[in-house]
């Protein structure tokens, strides 16, 4: 038996010698410190962090390192990090972000499970439901989908019924929440599918989701929405500043609803409806189960999200009246009309392009009483004319002559 004197002499010449122990050969050998590594697809900013300080914060309390990962969504570069931190020993690996439906990522993700298995090691999918026909790897969501559809249903009992989806495309994240949307509109009487002209196609990301939202507030004013689900509070932002580019106020022109309920959120003017997410509890439950820690809800909780309404959501605009012709201007005829409202400029919204040409005229009889101008197909989508004297306004998307 080595002395307390003689190990305490031995430990402080290893000091001065700035000796390291070998980690990968005790890990081998059942001694020494574990690891845990968080493999995502990407670091999705807060979400990202949340989970990751409550992982941590498990890891810390157990004498785990935790390693950090990213795949950049490329099933190659995800298995490759799998069997390099399978040779290193470690001790679990939490999957973290979205995921595809397809069969080849279930495949990947068996081999990804048989590979960690064989160093004694468990995967765990975190912030991701479980993947049908693979039970046995453990998964720790969240109620996307109620999530929601609670948002959805909110619009709904604000009066809205042109309501859109932004962020739609085949991750599991995205057709998760988009069926709480549709659940909420087939509960009112609504079918909607993902090819909806009211569903906009991107990933979360600005490049896409701007066509996508541009699309979507180029309909025609009747066709148009009223309010949108996003998919994120990210995608949520975008709409804020595309509305804006618009003419649109929210939440009196645009009702937003978001998804994560970022911390940012109490700032912005005004502040996003959204659907909170517990995601400390998803990253502790989570690291307990990789690191084969006692739990109470089994292999695969789904935690519930809660949704906080705020300033983001209103009633609709209701539909304005066609003016009515006062008596005392029932002669007004064509003839009558100032050569400025015959050709007006037209600004669209969109993006400023000016029109210049004649309108079509309505008149309410044959006597040729004008009650409004029309403006060309082009240019119905116009938010205001510009004409010489200021004497012609619009109302969704048709110039009107003056009362």
């Amino acid at each position: 038996m080595i002395s307390a004197d003689t190990r305490a002499r031995v430990a402080q010449e290893a000091r001065n010698l700035n000796y390291v122990v070998n980690g990968l050969a005790q890990s081998m050998s059942g001694a020494g410190t574990k690891t845990l590594a968080f493999v995502t697809n990407a670091f999705l900013a807060e979400p990202f962090v949340r989970i990751a300080q409550s992982v941590d914060g498990v890891s810390r309390s157990h004498r785990t390192m935790l390693l950090t990962n990213s795949s950049h969504t490329d099933m190659a570069d995800e298995r490759e990090s799998i069997e390099l931190l399978a040779r290193q020993r470690v001790s679990g690996v939490l999957l973290i972000g979205s995921r595809t439906a397809s069969a080849s990522y279930r495949a990947h993700i068996a081999v990804c499970r048989d590979i960690l298995a064989s160093v004694g090691a468990s995967l765990v999918l975190c912030g991701v439901s479980r993947i049908p026909g693979l039970d046995e790897v453990p998964s720790v969501a969240y109620d996307q989908r109620g999530g929601v559809r609670e948002a959805t249903t909110a619009l709904l009992q604000a009066g809205h019924r042109r309501i859109a989806f932004l962020g739609y495309d085949d991750r599991s994240t995205a057709r998760e929440r988009f069926l709480g949307y549709r659940d909420a509109l087939q509960a009112n009487g609504q079918y909607v599918d993902n090819r909806s002209a009211l569903v906009g196609h991107s990933d979360n990301f600005k490049d896409t989701l701007a066509p996508a939202m541009d699309r979507l507030l180029r309909m025609a004013p009747d066709r148009r929405p009223t309010a949108i689900v996003c998919v994120t509070d990210f995608a949520a932002y975008c709409v804020y500043s595309i509305a804006r580019r618009y003419g649109l106020r929210i939440p009196e022109d645009l009702s937003i609803t978001g998804f994560d309920d970022l911390s940012s959120n109490e700032v912005l003017i005004p502040r996003l409806s959204s659907v909170a997410v517990p995601y400390e509890d998803i990253g502790r439950y989570s690291a307990r189960l990789a690191l084969g820690l006692p739990v109470d809800q089994g292999e695969h909780p789904v935690f519930p999200v809660a949704f906080h309404a705020r300033e983001s959501i209103a009633p609709p605009r209701a539909q304005i009246p066609p003016p009515q012709v006062p008596a005392a201007h029932a002669t007004r005829h064509e003839s009558d009309l100032p050569a400025d409202l015959r050709s007006c400029r037209y600004s669209t919204g969109a993006n400023g392009d000016q029109f210049t040409g004649p309108v079509d005229l309505r008149t309410t009889s044959s006597a040729g009483i004008i009650t409004s101008l029309r403006l060309p197909r082009p240019m119905r989508t116009a938010v205001a004319p510009i004409c010489a004297k200021g004497t012609c306004t619009v109302v969704r998307g048709t110039m009107r002559s003056p009362a």
